[in-house]
């Protein structure tokens, strides 16, 4: 059962600011607003710039002047830089694309799209390109253009891919998008041999999109709404708060747009050393359990910051004392409102605790401690309980996702076949099949077991659970045979359900989007706005 738990919550690096970053700011002369979209190892940065007469391309050189670029065509747009010191783009609303070699010569081609918008995004120093084919017929597909001017479209299986990006390995890096332009964005890595790698910046409720790759492996890229982030070699991630990244050498140097009360720049961030103390970013409930800023007595959480371990590890059995979670691994310890937290990982950048039964409820303090530095404390809310079922991350509907339910050889999921979910058994179930959910934060069971105790037999939780189905009529509800702690863990909670008959819309014989609803003592569970189930005859 351990390590079922483990696979089902999976303990990753999280964001640290294992380095900070010297801001110059920069404005082209006459400009209303300048945007930096690339900056190569010499130092020299593209971008382009806005005036009365409309937008330009510049490139800003290692003296700090500029020098203007105008294309042949109408709204061009620079985009990438290689370290050989050429430059492409597209104009004539993304019909064309553009090379400008390093004296300044213009060489033209076709994008192969019907429609506007098609862009030319990056070159690497062996000249390959990529980009995106936005114009029916080939919206959301990406390209690859060698050397020769050979052209090779680009897809992948985790939805429409944006690429942005291209290294001299062959390795290329954007975001994807899955259904409409209102469903959820990712970002992509996709390595030299096509293997495709979905990110999410771990610590963060909104979207993620990679703009920059360099030569060391390095990616940077901004979250949707929010602020810019940095990749660090110890696989934590610089978090760079309103300063979206687009562009990245291989020194680490960043470029891209800051918004003040004056206007838009353009700025090079150059690296330079992080804070000694830790620092918390962030303190939120498990992204599988629902993200939520709030947080509960006897429910799992994640603090994501700087600096905040010596290294990277799980518990270990040597770690208990009595079948009693440790409060302290290599030093690194959490307070929540005065109180030791039990603690089950630790990296530099992320702290996974269990938040223990005598805190106070409403607001409390969290504070890290790494060996004898103590960081600022993070201020939170506290509740008497915060229910919440384990789901996975949503892949069309930005507000849904889908129950994570095992069927009880405890190896497939319940889910589709879909080609998201393809690295692991599925099947969709049928009624009278019972399957099996997880949460936490469902409170006191019927068995006295203290928060951070590990559970050795049964126990029943007290408030009243129900769980109900929908599609094509009113709720159904399922046969609940078990609801309490998972045996052999800290802190987990096991919901056993056998499925009802649940009616259809006409002429269906199986759905992927059913609705599942989860209430105790009354309250809906957290998780997404909407929770989906696959169900079929």
């Amino acid at each position: 059962m351990k390590a079922l738990i483990i696979a089902l919550i999976p303990l990753v690096p999280g964001v640290a600011q294992g380095q900070s970053y010297r801001f110059t700011e920069f404005d082209l002369p006459g400009g209303t607003a300048t945007y930096a979209t690339a900056i190569n190892n010499a130092g020299q940065v593209l971008g382009f710039y806005s005036d009365s007469n409309g937008y330009h391309c510049f490139l800003r050189n290692t003296d700090a002047s500029f020098t203007t670029i105008d294309p042949p065509g109408a709204n061009p747009s620079c985009n990438g830089l290689n370290n050989r010191g050429e430059i492409v783009g597209t104009t004539d609303g993304g019909l064309r694309g553009f090379i400008r070699s390093v004296s300044g010569q213009f060489t033209m081609f076709e994008v192969p799209a019907s429609g506007p918008g098609a862009n030319v995004a990056a070159i690497n120093d062996l000249g390959e390109i990529v980009g995106t084919l936005v114009g029916p017929p080939d919206g959301g597909i990406g390209f690859l253009r060698s050397p020769e001017g050979v052209l090779t479209k680009l897809t992948a299986p985790i939805g429409e891919i944006d690429p942005a990006t291209i290294n001299n390995r062959g390795e290329i890096a954007g975001w994807v998008l899955n259904g409409s332009s209102q469903g959820t964005q990712h970002g992509f890595l996709r390595s030299a041999d096509g293997v495709y790698r979905r990110f999410d910046l771990p610590g963060t409720t909104s979207y993620t999109r990679i703009t920059a790759l360099n030569n060391i492996g390095q990616f940077a890229g901004y979250i949707v709404s929010g602020g810019g982030f940095v990749s660090n070699s110890d696989g934590s991630f610089t978090d760079l708060e309103s300063y979206p990244v687009t562009g990245l050498n291989d020194s680490g140097q960043i470029v891209g747009s800051h918004s003040d009360a004056k206007g838009r720049h353009g700025f090079i961030g150059t690296p330079a050393p992080g804070p000694a103390e830790p620092r918390i970013r962030s303190v939120l409930t498990p992204a599988a359990f629902g993200g939520s800023p709030s947080i509960a007595r006897g429910t799992w959480i994640e603090v994501y910051g700087q600096k905040l371990a010596p290294g990277t590890r799980e518990w270990r059995t040597s770690d208990f004392s009595s079948g009693i979670a440790p409060t302290s691994l290599d030093s690194v310890s959490v307070l929540i409102g005065g109180v030791p937290a039990f603690i089950s990982y630790i990296s530099p950048g992320q702290v996974n605790a269990l938040v223990p039964s005598n805190v106070a409820v409403g607001t409390a303090l969290v504070t890290i401690t790494n060996g004898i530095l103590t960081s600022a404390p993070w201020t939170v809310t506290v509740k008497e309980s915060q229910p919440a079922l384990l789901s996975l991350p949503p892949d069309f509907d930005p507000q849904g996702a889908y129950v994570a339910a095992l069927f009880p050889d405890f190896m497939t999921y319940a889910l589709p076949p879909f080609p998201l979910f393809g690295n692991v058994p599925t099947r969709r179930p049928k009624p009278g099949d019972m399957v099996i959910l997880f949460g936490t934060g469902f409170g006191p069971v019927t068995r006295e077991v203290a928060v951070g105790q590990v559970v050795t037999e049964p126990a029943a939780v007290m408030a009243s659970i129900q769980i109900t189905f929908s599609r094509a009529t009113a709720p159904v509800p399922g046969k609940i045979t078990y609801a309490g702690l998972v045996v052999g863990t800290v802190g987990l909670y096991q919901f056993n359900v056998v499925l009802p008959d649940v009616p259809l819309l006409d002429g269906e014989t199986s759905d992927d989007y059913i609705n599942v609803y989860f209430t105790a003592n009354g309250v809906s569970a957290l998780g997404r706005n909407r929770l989906f189930f696959s169900m079929t005859k």
